[in-house]
């Protein structure tokens, strides 16, 4: 779940890419989110006093996935939300600490996600690795919770595209 600096929006945390003591890989590219302390068990990677940074989302976000998790639900499917682990500042801060990093710093910003159609995102959602629980749907379920979710994050975008497509993050430094 480490992030590589170069990818972050907010201007502010982009100009701390020189702290960067060591690559790390992207948040799309984290691992199971189960192993908490290994997302910053990275210091193997870093030079003496080296310097690691993290992001997630935070907590019940993207309002889609949400939407997504909700619709699954309808159908018996209970999907965790892939974000709760770690997606607070607290939670973040809690993590690098266990790690064994020290003078642990917090950011927070809020980035807009990008429009996609809803057939685009219900494949990125419906192959996700955070959601193994979609593989006990049975003959015919997919296509209706595909249904299903397909009207609710449009009805949920129509609404209120802002507040659908906007994110807040938590970027972690230790």
């Amino acid at each position: 779940m480490t992030a590589d600096l170069r990818e972050v929006a907010s201007p502010e945390i982009a100009s701390r890419r020189s702290l960067i003591d060591s690559p790390s890989c992207r948040d799309d590219d984290r691992m199971d989110r189960s192993r908490t302390a290994a997302h910053f068990d990275d210091r193997a990677l870093l030079r003496p006093h080296g310097l690691i940074g993290s992001s997630a989302m935070q907590a019940g976000f993207p309002v889609l996935a949400g939407v997504f998790r909700a619709c699954a639900t309808e159908f018996g499917v209970n999907l965790a939300d892939p974000m709760a682990e770690l997606g607070t500042e607290q939670r973040c801060a809690q993590a690098l600490v266990r790690a064994g990093f020290t003078d642990v710093r917090m950011a927070a910003e809020s980035v807009r996600l990008p429009r996609t159609d809803e057939a685009q995102l219900w494949r990125l959602l419906s192959r996700s690795p955070h959601y193994p629980g979609l593989r006990t749907l049975g003959s015919g379920e997919p296509a209706g919770l595909e249904a299903r979710f397909t009207f609710e994050a449009r009805r949920a975008v129509d609404r209120d595209a802002v507040a659908a497509l906007t994110a807040p993050v938590v970027y972690a430094f230790g």
